[in-house]
This record gives C-alpha cells, structure tokens and sequence, in this order.
C-alpha cells in the first residue's frame, strides 16, 4: 500500500510554497501513483457530491466489486464532508491561500484516500490527541467510542470531528495515518491517509 505521508505532501518552511506547485509535478505524482481522481481547492456540499460521482464511475469503469466501491465511497464521504466542516481558512502574509486537496489512488493492495487542509496551530494538539486515541482502539472500542460521543447531545466542533475519524478508521479498518506541517507561525497543513485494502472487514 502506498505512503504518501510525509514526504509527498510537505509545505516548504522557508518560503511557505507547497511542494507541488507547478503542472509537472502534478503530472509526476499522478502517473507515478496510479491516482484515479486528484482535486484541488475549496470543498463545499457541491463540490462533494461532484468529486464522489467522479470517484464512484471511476471504479465502476475499472470494474471494482460492489462491495470495495462502497467502503471507499463511505470513506470518502466522510474524509470530505470532514474538510468542509472543519478545515480552517489559511492565507499567509503574502495573501497566498492555502486550498484544501483531496485524492484517491489505486494500488495492488486496495485503495488510498488522502486529503490536506489548513488548520489552526491551537487545534492541533487536540486533534493529535483524538486520532491517536482513535489508532489505539480496536472494532470494538472504536464502536463504544462512537456511541458515547453520540449520547452527548451539545456536539461541538471538536466532537464532530472525532465522529468523521471514528468512521474513517471503522470504515476502513485501518488505522488513520496523518501529519502536520508549519505553513507560518499561525496555522499547520494537517494531512490524513485512509488506506482501504481489498479484503472483507472482519
């Protein structure tokens, strides 16, 4: 299964340029990564819904089972509907916006979802604690969780946010693998990997 993290996607923390900042390099990545889908920019309700149509005749014209297509279509949703909720406005004071980015790629092993977003730096420390207590729970737990966070009935931000993850990784059934990366002194570029693998959740 691929990695994309950390390395493929990384902020320059001298110049505050993302790594991927010119049509060949798009290029690069996208063919050497068997991607079947990559966007760049805001991600609102609309662009959901258009970048999941796009997805789903993807694999169907790949001719994935039924089965893979909807664990990587009930991923996607909520790695989407997570960055349109939660992501943060990052503009650095050269009046550069940071969009968010979304993929999905294909290998031998299954499928990859990764997404990129700016957040605020006092959100990270919260947000590293939930997704490692997330990765340290089993199917199990993990439902429990889920259950105790949905009997809260004033959800906030945060919460809803753990909620997005919790599915990601029950989804899955793999862990979530992210990173963080100083775009200046004040917000991060928080990047999460799905990998779904090609085999019937037990």
């Amino acid at each position: 299964m691929h990695n994309l993290l950390p390395n493929q996607f990384t902020i320059n923390r001298i110049n505050g340029k993302e790594a991927y900042k010119n049509a060949s390099d798009i290029y690069s990545l996208t063919s050497g990564n068997n991607l079947l889908l990559i966007y760049k920019g805001e991600i609102n309700e609309h662009i959901t819904s258009s970048v999941l149509n796009m997805a789903e005749k993807n694999m169907e014209r790949i001719g994935e089972e039924s089965m893979t297509r909807k664990r990587v279509f009930n991923v996607m949703v909520e790695c989407l509907q997570n960055i349109a909720k939660h992501a943060d406005e990052a503009i650095t004071h050269t009046g550069k916006k940071y969009n968010s980015l979304f993929l999905i790629g294909q290998d031998e092993d299954g499928y990859y979802i990764v997404s990129g977003n700016a957040v605020y730096g006092s959100k990270v420390e919260e947000m590293e604690r939930r997704l490692n207590l997330i990765n340290s729970l089993n199917k199990e737990e993990l439902k429990a969780y889920y259950l105790k966070i949905m009997a809260n009935c004033s959800i906030d931000a945060k919460g809803g946010a753990s909620l997005g993850f919790i599915e990601m990784a029950r989804k899955s059934g793999n862990q979530l693998q992210y990173s963080f990366e100083a775009i200046d002194n004040v917000a991060q570029f928080f990047v999460l990997q799905t990998n779904i693998f090609k085999r019937k959740i037990a």
